[in-house]
């Protein structure tokens, strides 16, 4: 009850913790390896003149996200970022 723990987790306004733990641990890689894989399943049978609308509810560091991006076609994706927390924001945006 000392320490904030948003302080331990996003030290100084950090991403490195979050990061590491949503995004570069095997247990994290291998969920997002599933999702990358539903997502390319997905693609290959989506009627091509219908927009894949895609809304990501919590998505935080942006892990998940940055998994499914490489699989989604561009011209026809509409991929919506969300969290209740604007911290994630300006960072999502960059990656």
């Amino acid at each position: 009850g000392e320490v904030d723990p948003l302080e331990l987790f996003f030290a100084q306004g950090a991403l490195d913790t979050a990061d590491s733990a949503y995004q570069f641990n095997p247990i994290a890689n291998y969920y997002n390896s599933i999702a990358r894989e539903i997502f390319s399943s997905v693609v290959q049978f989506w009627q091509p003149e219908t927009p894949l609308k895609i809304l990501e509810v919590g998505a935080g560091t942006g892990a998940t996200t940055a998994s499914l991006l490489p699989v989604l076609p561009l011209n026809r994706t509409v991929y919506t970022y969300t969290d209740v927390s604007t911290f994630f924001m300006e960072p999502a945006k960059k990656k």
